[in-house]
């Protein structure tokens, strides 16, 4: 897979976001229905309610979730075959003395070789990830700086309420948009680092 294959646009990036939001908020709810039982256990009291208002929830994202299928993106799955082959390698590496010196350097030439390109894959899009990240912050900037402007213009009556309203909700979108943005390449640096 070549870099340009990797699909950075500003909608794949922010697919992925919005599932590792989902992802990590159903963590958290599992987490907090366990912690509930837990804690009704030792107090001895009836969370019934409030369980089944977590599992609502619970099932609420995962159908969310579901929209997304068995989405991965294709940045992540070089993340996934660059630790595959560090498997390799170390699982060779220990084969070292069971099999003919030949076949395990010509095994770790071309593991060695596959891992190389990859970690040159994913070195050119962490450089694309960070240059999206510094834009989209730019961008965040600006439309901060147009929020303000947005508003001043309104209290000094130079437009009116229903103008600055449509504005005011159209620059919050956007705004919320670049936020989505920058969690989403956030998201994939972090990969990269664990």
């Amino acid at each position: 897979m070549a870099t340009e294959d990797i699909d950075l646009s500003p909608d794949s990036l922010r697919k992925i976001a919005k599932r590792a939001k989902i992802d990590e908020e159903l963590k958290k709810l599992e987490l907090d229905a366990e912690k509930s039982k837990v804690r009704a256990e030792i107090e001895g009291i009836d969370i019934s309610d409030k369980i089944k208002e977590i599992n609502q929830e619970i099932e609420r994202l995962k159908k969310e979730r579901e929209k997304f299928g068995s989405y991965k993106h294709p940045f992540l799955e070089l993340i996934q075959k660059q630790k595959q082959l560090h498997n390799r390698l170390e699982k060779l590496e220990g084969k070292k003395d069971q099999i003919q010196e030949s076949v395990y350097d010509s095994l770790k030439n071309e593991y060695l070789g596959e891992k190389e390109a990859l970690v040159q894959q994913i070195d050119q899009t962490i450089s694309q990830l960070k240059e999206i990240k510094e834009g989209a912050a730019k961008g965040a900037q600006s439309l901060k700086y147009s929020l303000e402007e947005l508003s001043v213009r309104k209290e000094i009556e130079e437009i009116p309420e229903e103008i600055f309203n449509e504005r005011i909700s159209n620059l919050k979108a956007e705004m919320t948009q670049s936020e989505e943005l920058k969690t989403a390449v956030d998201f994939l640096l972090k990969m990269v680092k664990s």
